[in-house]
């Protein structure tokens, strides 16, 4: 059962202020090694701003997972349409820019190290899910539209891929290089992908 979640409280100055200052010092320390009096300290507020803001540190910590998938949102998209040639490229194009962002540190860092140790894994998925799982449906909808796949497929397609990405994700996130295995799952993607029409197998990766 997913636990209830605070009230959000309005946005604020402070709010975005220790969102910030929480995400550098967890990605640079990670989640066990950063203290509420580093992030106070650091971002030059009060204890009651943040405890006004968040009940505790795992509710900033929360925030801190939601702001940076956003991130990751925002320049997927822009990335995507930007290198895609084609509607039926999107997915391709899309799910190795993931596979990129997974291995930068700080993403690596918060949202696939400590995001599912911290959370529980049912409520980081439950935050993954809806971002990943809309930008595959629009990627296989496309292909739909190139009759590379019937419409009654793309649900449990977009599932069967969000597993797919999600694993390799914090499979890249937990290895020792993150780069290089990046490079191993981009390979497996793309054989993955070409059963659906989405990249020919003999692409680079």
């Amino acid at each position: 059962m997913t636990e209830p979640r605070p009230k959000a409280r309005k946005p604020s100055k402070n709010r975005a202020l220790l969102i910030e200052t929480a995400r550098r010092l967890m990605a640079e320390n990670g989640y066990a090694a950063t203290s509420t009096e580093a992030v106070v300290a650091s971002a030059g507020v009060t204890r009651g701003a943040l405890y006004y803001q968040f009940v505790d540190k795992r509710d900033l910590f929360r925030a801190v997972c939601e702001d940076t998938l956003e991130r990751v949102a925002l320049r997927l998209a822009d990335e995507t349409m930007q290198k895609a040639e084609s509607g039926a490229e999107e997915l391709r194009v899309g799910g190795l820019l993931l596979l990129d962002y997974f291995a930068e540190p700080e993403v690596s860092r918060i949202l696939l190290v400590d995001g599912p140790a911290v959370l529980g894994f049912e409520a980081w998925r439950s935050l993954l899910e809806p971002v990943v799982l809309g930008l595959l449906r629009h990627g296989l909808e496309h292909l739909v539209e190139f009759d590379r796949l019937r419409q009654a497929e793309v649900e449990p397609l977009a599932h069967l891929l969000f597993g797919s990405l999600t694993q390799a994700g914090v499979a890249i996130g937990t290895a020792e290089d993150p780069k290089s295995a990046r490079a191993g799952y981009a390979t497996a993607v793309l054989e993955l992908l070409s059963g659906i029409g989405a990249a020919p197998s003999a692409e680079s990766a």
